[in-house]
Parts: C-alpha cells; sequence; structure tokens
C-alpha cells in the first residue's frame, strides 16, 4: 500500500491560488472561480493525477483506499415507489429546457434551479408518473429498485414524457475485468467485463479496472447510461439538473477524502492517447468540475453515476 504521509507538498490548490493572485481582476473578467477551475485543470494535466488535499495534507494515491463501507440492500418495489414520490414531492425539473420562443436552453444548474423554483412538477403529476412506472408488470420501477447502491432518484422528464432517474447514491459504479492481463494479451485472457458497486469492486482480490469506454460499455449492457459530453467542461444537463434538483454534488466518495470520477458519454471508440471527458470531486475543495482525463486510465477513483430513461 502507498506511502499517503506526506506533509511537505505543495497542492494543487495552492499553486493555483499563487497563479491567480498575480492576476488583476477587472470588469468582465472570468470569475475567480472559473479562472481557479482553469488553473486546476491546466495543473492536472500537466502533472497527473497525484495532488495533495488541503484538508488533511495527505497525497492521494492513484489506487485510492478502499472506504470498506458495505453496499446498500436492493430497495424492493414499494419501497422505491414510495421514495420516488418523495422525490417529486421534493421537485423535479423538465430536462430539456426551452426559453420563452422555444429554442433549446444550454441546461446549466442556474437555469434547473429557476425552472424548479418555477414550477416543481416540471408539468407533471404524480399520478402521470406513477403510470409510466407501473407500465409494463413495473418494468422501470424495477429497474430503478436494482440501481446499486440504494435504488434510484427522480430528478426530471424528458419532453417525450420518458423519466429521468439516477442512481441515488453519490459513490460511483465501477467496471472491473473477472482477470488478471497485460496489454497485448488476447481479449479472451481478460474474463468478464462487471458492472459492480464500488465497495464490491475494491474488494474484488483479481482482475482490472476498466478504462472510460469499458465503463461506459459495462454502463449500456446493463441497460443504464450516462450523461452526453461536454466539451467546453461545464457542467449542464443530467448533471447540472442533478446538482440543482438534489443540492447535493454529482459524484462524491462516500467519506468524502477521496478522489472520485463519474464518466460522461465518451462514445463507442477512444484512442487510447484521447483526452475523455469526466465530472471529479475534489475532496480538498468538496466540490464537482468536469475536466479532461487520459483515456485508457485504468483507476479505481474512476467509474459511473447510473441514469435510467423510460
Amino acid at each position: 500500500m502507498p506511502d499517503r504521509r506526506k506533509t511537505t507538498c505543495t497542492t494543487a490548490e495552492e499553486i493555483a491560488e499563487a497563479k491567480i493572485k498575480a492576476l488583476q481582476v477587472r470588469e468582465g473578467d472570468p470569475s475567480r472561480e472559473d479562472v481557479l477551475r482553469a488553473v486546476l485543470a491546466n495543473l492536472q494535466e500537466q502533472f497527473g493525477e497525484q495532488v495533495v488535499s488541503t484538508a488533511n495534507k495527505e497525497t492521494l494515491p492513484t489506487e485510492v483506499v478502499a472506504d470498506e463501507l458495505p453496499a446498500a440492500e436492493a430497495l424492493s418495489e414499494t419501497q422505491q415507489l414510495k421514495a420516488l414520490k418523495s422525490d417529486f414531492e421534493r421537485g423535479i425539473v423538465q430536462i430539456d429546457l426551452k426559453d420563452a420562443d422555444g429554442n433549446p436552453l444550454e441546461g446549466t444548474s442556474e437555469q434547473y434551479e429557476k425552472a424548479k423554483k418555477e414550477d416543481k412538477t416540471a408539468g407533471q403529476t404524480w399520478e402521470t408518473i406513477e403510470t409510466r412506472l407501473l407500465a409494463d408488470d413495473a418494468a422501470l420501477l424495477k429497474k430503478a429498485a436494482a440501481m446499486p447502491n440504494g435504488g434510484g432518484r427522480l430528478i426530471g422528464v424528458h419532453d417525450n414524457g420518458e423519466l429521468a432517474i439516477r442512481q441515488r447514491s453519490q459513490e460511483i459504479v465501477n467496471a472491473r475485468w473477472t482477470e488478471d492481463w497485460e496489454d497485448g494479451d488476447p481479449e479472451e485472457a481478460r474474463g468478464d467485463l462487471l458492472l459492480l458497486s464500488h465497495a464490491e469492486a475494491v474488494s474484488c482480490k483479481k482482475g482490472r479496472w476498466a478504462k472510460p469506454v469499458e465503463i461506459r460499455q459495462a454502463v449500456i449492457s446493463e441497460g443504464y447510461h450516462v450523461p452526453a459530453d461536454t466539451l467546453d467542461r461545464k457542467k449542464k444537463g443530467l448533471v447540472a439538473a442533478s446538482e440543482a434538483v438534489t443540492g447535493e454534488d454529482y459524484v462524491r466518495s462516500a467519506n468524502g477524502r477521496e478522489w472520485r470520477d463519474a464518466i460522461l458519454d465518451c462514445g463507442d471508440h477512444v484512442d487510447d492517447d484521447s483526452l475523455v471527458r469526466v465530472v471529479r470531486f475534489y475532496p480538498s475543495r468538496r466540490s464537482t468540475y468536469v475536466l479532461g482525463g487520459d483515456a485508457n486510465d485504468r483507476y479505481a477513483r474512476r467509474g459511473a453515476v447510473l441514469w435510467l430513461r423510460g
């Protein structure tokens, strides 16, 4: 296990803070937070994955330490239906936002917060939503109840009436190969690609972590999906809607002390030397950002937040 106790390192955040102190902020310039986010992302791409948390002055290793928390038990259909009704009463949003003239909006957190304040039902009734959940022998309800770590959470509704349901937990779901193999080995040497709760994945004694395109493959094979990619590295769409509706970070480690990456949709084919976008939870800042990560990285801290649409 790598030594996590280092007290003389400079943090990425401290470097970034020093850089932006030299900047003169003028009217019309980007906000301090936007500048800091950009500098952090630049440092990340320059110096890789190992940084230091300002909260506890400990180096965060590439392979994170397991939270050692058990996976939550699956919900019954009755429990899941009750939880989704509570979500509806709390407030949901129209995912595909439009302005007064019917033009699509970007879908930022601010836009979703405004939409929820104006109409927390997103123009729906609980009876309509319940009917959709119970259709086809309650297929959608059963799928939501089976989502890892506590079932599903209702976030909103799409233009065509389909529901947007995310996993209730902020903790990632991992994808992991069942066999140990080396780069260049034939595909059959990898074994099976499994979608596992983070607690289950880190307890495995054998196998390799999946890279982003493989995580996506495992997610889709189980009937889920991940949010659309965002080339401008802004939180929007499902990610922004989730944070606006729940008031919580889109993704977060269970103990709040470890990095987490939740992938965005990178497509079927991604070169290993490319960058993919992820939503990253920073323990030292207790916040999430969208930034680039190497497409060939295989990390315990990289996985997905699962979504259902139906």
